[in-house]
């Protein structure tokens, strides 16, 4: 049996990290633009990518509740993961497109609602607005 040198140990090291951490874009759609979906999904997986894509200090709603103008920053934001598809607990409402806005809707557990807004700017999609976990009631009151 031959022994793998050092040198070849480290090159296998570093061939599974740069596989890693390649960087895979979101896909572009035939205007140019970024597409949505695409860069959903990578904005629920890719922790660096979801903060180089924020808008930062980004409107929202004050998570204490109250109506004071609020705004996220990179030291109080909680990063986003994924949905988990199989959740029962969280449900996506259908995604309203507008264009150059996106509206996402979370409903959890049939009580609570998280909305998000992503901007296109320079064909890239960015969350531009975050409203926080609030009770479904609050949505339907307008308070927006």
């Amino acid at each position: 049996m031959i022994k793998p040198t050092l040198n070849l140990v480290l090159l296998f090291v570093l061939i599974l990290q740069i596989i890693a951490c390649a960087d895979t874009h979101p896909t572009i759609d035939k205007n140019g633009r970024e597409n949505f979906l695409s860069f959903y999904e990578k904005f629920g997986t890719d922790s660096l990518f979801q903060m180089r894509r924020i808008e930062f200090p980004m409107i929202g709603t004050n998570p204490n509740g109250s109506d004071e103008r609020f705004f996220w920053t990179e030291e109080n934001w909680v990063l986003q993961r994924k949905i988990d598809e199989n959740n029962e607990d969280i449900q996506i409402q259908p995604i309203l497109d507008m264009g150059d806005l996106v509206r996402v809707r979370l409903v959890i557990q049939q009580k609570f609602m998280v909305e998000n807004l992503y901007s296109l700017i320079n064909d890239k999609w960015f969350l531009t607005e975050y409203s926080g976990l609030h009770d479904i009631e609050y949505f339907k009151k307008g308070k927006k």
